[in-house]
């Protein structure tokens, strides 16, 4: 917000949440896509700022950043202070200024009811091209008389799929909307100390969709289908192989559980914007598995063919490759193969896919990989879950603007544990939210949790949390990145897995609202050559420079900072670390401050308070370092409390 002639700013915060209600009630279709659109405008002194979310079937609530956008003093205080009630929900107000909005399902039943209406009335319509398609197959059992109804066929399936999608979807999306409104106050308190307070709109429209179990755009797999059947139903239903190499824009295509084998499943097809394929998984009947805020795969569970479709291998090939636009896969697993899940076309949506034992797991090697987005753009997983992908679980490797949420990525093999956890590569404006990497105790490899690598740029990670592994970025081009509100959990101070890493080079990124507990050190200063040599080379001979810490816990640490040259892998002894701001952090219960192995230059801690520590800045001059090391640490209003300096 901002105050422009004393008159208050109004934010406008539009959130459409789509949830989408088969027709016998059920959720399904569990994409949750966060679309962000701002417009900046000046009315009548006002700053307009339209924000569009979109949660579909199986959620009920979401989280509101309703600050995010707003225009503040970086050095004010704010807090929202409260809020209005909805007619149609529940506002709660989060620790983090976030707000959670809280559908209530009661007020929004004369909708459903509606909808059911409306499908009931729709369902003889679709009935119709139905009880046609038996008379299709007919002559396609005639080999000469083939090419006839081939021919016909695209004739007649063109209007009757573009009917539902044009008219059906709309006007469900216009006629059912529930609109809802709130406001919220914030509270800002200058530097010097002057209060007020200013209040703005959040506008809530949720859209109620329905999405067919039946019709001429809809299909069903089995593990006891052909692709000579007409797919209409399940005692007709295709084939997985043939369902992958048939699919076109808008088709549905449900496939049961069961045990799909080995085989590599590809699509080349595309869907369209609005016009997507889609592949759902289910138990029993569509609509049976609703994924919400995570997987429905839990850590300690196994594969299991009898609740989700499973593609099963023995550690080599590729699972499901997807090279085409716009389509989506819901509700599957993929275990044992080389590579899980390859998606390089765009827009491609994954939710509650799970990935397990990628490579071999019985010998040390780099050679299984979970999923790989490759120089794909606007895609999304969310929901998944990947475990013991021995090489990268999950990677992003070129493209930008893609959003991965509620994705567990773990390991626990300890023969052949997972190098890289989730990795972005070469890429630019993604967003990680409200995932979790876990490393378990006593696996021979460190790991690498979240990690921003070579020209990997403007990428955000929130929300998220590490478990016995940690945040690193590395190479001269990785700029402008991100990391807030995550917790890193330590194993303790003997073991150093879990710190935040600047290396080779990484400049001018952002921490901030990081928790980190029993930890051997905090952060890492690093300058080496760990064998990556991209075209051209950005391993720099610099450790990490104009980096900001901002508001920064640490607790139970054997060490806060440690500034090294890996001589033992190439790093260069001239390296310097120099100009990393540390802002308002908080340091309890400590071993060394820092320890410098390196030239350093400009650091500062400023606003930051320190207590419990045994030993302030160490510098470490001579073989094999330099012999000309100082201490050029400065702090600023910093605050010692047993501690020295």
């Amino acid at each position: 917000m901002q105050n422009f002639q004393n008159q208050f700013t109004k934010l406008t915060l539009s959130i459409f949440a789509s949830l989408l209600l088969f027709s016998c009630s059920k959720d399904a279709d569990l994409l949750s896509e966060y679309v962000i659109n701002t417009d900046d405008a000046r009315i009548e002194n006002s700053l307009l700022i339209n924000d569009s979310f979109f949660i579909e079937a199986g959620q009920s609530t979401i989280v509101m950043d309703v600050l995010n956008n707003d225009n503040f003093d970086a050095d004010a205080e704010v807090r929202i202070i409260q809020t209005s009630e909805p007619l149609n929900g529940i506002v709660t107000i989060n620790d983090d200024n976030t707000l959670t909005y809280k559908v209530n399902t009661e007020s929004s039943s004369e909708t459903n009811t509606t909808e059911e209406t409306t499908t009931e009335e729709t369902t003889p319509e679709e009935t119709t091209p139905e009880e046609t398609i038996p008379e299709e197959t007919t002559p396609e059992e005639t080999t000469p008389e083939e090419t006839t109804p081939e021919e016909t066929t695209p004739e007649e399936t063109t209007p009757e799929e573009t009917t539902p999608e044009e008219t059906t979807p709309e006007e469900t999306t216009q006629e059912e909307a529930v609109t809802d409104s709130f406001t919220y106050t914030t509270e800002e308190t200058d530097e010097a100390g002057n209060v007020t307070t200013q209040e703005a709109s959040v506008t809530v429209n949720i859209a109620q969709n329905n999405i067919a179990t039946s019709g001429t755009n809809v299909y069903y797999v089995t593990t006891s289908g052909n692709g000579g059947n007409n797919g209409k139903s399940v005692s007709a239903s295709w084939s997985l192989a043939h369902a992958f190499g048939s699919a076109k824009a808008g088709d549905i295509i449900y496939i049961k559980a069961g045990n799909y084998g080995s085989s590599k499943m590809t699509i080349n097809k595309s869907g369209a914007s609005g016009n997507t394929i889609k592949f759902i998984g289910y138990t029993n009947e569509p609509g049976d598995i609703i994924a919400n805020q995570g997987s429905t795969f839990n850590y300690g569970d196994n594969a299991d063919a009898t609740k989700m479709p499973l593609l099963d291998s023995n550690n080599t090939g590729e699972g499901i490759i997807i090279a085409g636009a716009h389509v989506e896969l819901h509700n599957f697993q993929v275990k044992d193969f080389s590579i899980g899940i390859k998606a390089s076309g765009q827009n491609v949506t994954l939710n509650n896919v799970v990935v397990l034992d990628m490579g071999n797991q019985s010998t040390s090697g780099y050679d299984g990989f979970g999923i790989h987005f490759m120089n794909t753009s606007n895609s999304i997983i969310q929901n998944s879950y990947i475990e013991n992908s021995t090489a990268e679980s999950f990677k992003v490797y070129g493209g930008g603007n893609n959003r991965i949420s509620y994705l567990e990525v773990r390991a626990d093999n300890p023969i052949n544990p997972t190098d890289y956890y989730l990795l972005l590569s070469n890429t630019s404006n993604n967003i990680v939210e409200d995932s979790r990497v876990e490393r378990a105790p006593g696996l021979s490899h460190p790991g690498h949790g979240l990690i921003c690598k070579w020209n990997s740029k403007n990428n955000t990670f929130r929300r998220c949390e590490t478990k016995y592994t940690g945040v690193e970025m590395a190479f001269s081009d990785v700029t402008g990145n991100l990391f807030e509100d995550i917790r890193m959990i330590g194993q303790g101070r003997d073991h150093y897995q879990t710190n935040i890493d600047f290396r080779n080079g990484a400049n001018n990124n952002t921490v901030r609202n990081i928790h980190i507990t029993d930890v051997s050190y905090a952060f890492a200063f690093v300058d080496d050559n760990d064998g990556f040599t991209p075209s051209p080379d950005t391993d720099v001979p610099h450790a990490g420079y104009n980096n900001k810490i901002e508001n920064v816990v640490v607790e139970n640490a054997s060490m806060l900072l440690r500034a090294l040259p890996g001589t033992l892998i190439g790093g260069d002894i001239n390296a310097f670390v120099r100009n990393n701001i540390f802002d308002n952090c908080t340091f309890t219960n400590y071993g060394v401050l820092a320890n410098f192995y390196m030239r350093n230059e400009g650091n500062e801690f400023k606003n930051s308070s320190f207590k419990n520590g045994s030993v302030g800045i160490k510098i470490n001059n001579g073989s094999p370092y330099r012999s000309d090391i100082l201490n050029n640490v400065k702090f600023t209003n910093c605050t010692f409390e047993n501690a020295p300096q």
